[in-house]
């Protein structure tokens, strides 16, 4: 039988395109439009999106949609580049040694910006819910400092462990810079 696609529901910064109709044995295409600066969020994100056809059996479809939203920057001069914030971070890898399980780990270290503009940290994302971050500023004028404090949560966790953070900043030549975080829970 053809199958008629009604309605799609989702988040408004999803648009969906979908056929009318598709007769039987035919293919078509769903067109999906990501409006990234509504979704207000940097980093990977996941949403979904469900649309409504005639179908008797399943009439509701469910897609999932993920998407890394990282901030667009136009080609720049060379001067351009040179006046730019610039994200300076301490070190790429925190080591937190050897932690007991149950104990939570912490440490700091500086965030700079060695840019002439001013730099903002858009976001702080932890790939795992056992690290949490925090930072003293968010905005940073240029050759100020901010401390970043790092804290992992051993609870249910034992043996080797690496994650990541990942910072999201509008330094053109490196919006999105990665830490590695490393421990051994015994």
């Amino acid at each position: 039988k053809p199958i008629k696609f009604m309605n799609a529901i989702g988040p408004a910064y999803i648009k969906v395109q979908m056929p009318g109709i598709l007769s039987t044995k035919a293919s078509g295409t769903i067109k999906l439009t990501y409006d990234a600066a509504a979704r207000k969020q940097y980093g990977f994100v996941s949403d979904n999106i469900q649309i409504e056809t005639d179908d008797e059996e399943v009439p509701l479809k469910s897609f999932p949609v993920y998407a890394t939203i990282e901030e667009f920057f136009p080609p720049m001069s060379a001067d351009e580049l040179s006046k730019a914030p610039i994200l300076t971070v301490a070190s790429a890898i925190v080591d937190f040694g050897r932690i007991r399980s149950g104990i939570n780990g912490q440490q700091e270290m500086i965030l700079k910006n060695t840019g002439k503009k001013e730099l903002s940290i858009r976001a702080l994302q932890p790939n795992c819910s056992c690290v949490t971050t925090s930072v003293d500023q968010m905005t940073l004028k240029a050759g100020a400092e901010a401390k970043l404090k790092i804290v992992f949560n051993t609870q249910g966790r034992k043996d080797t462990q690496q994650k990541s953070l990942t910072i999201y900043s509008n330094d053109p030549q490196s919006p999105v810079q990665r830490i590695t975080i490393m421990t051994y829970i015994e």
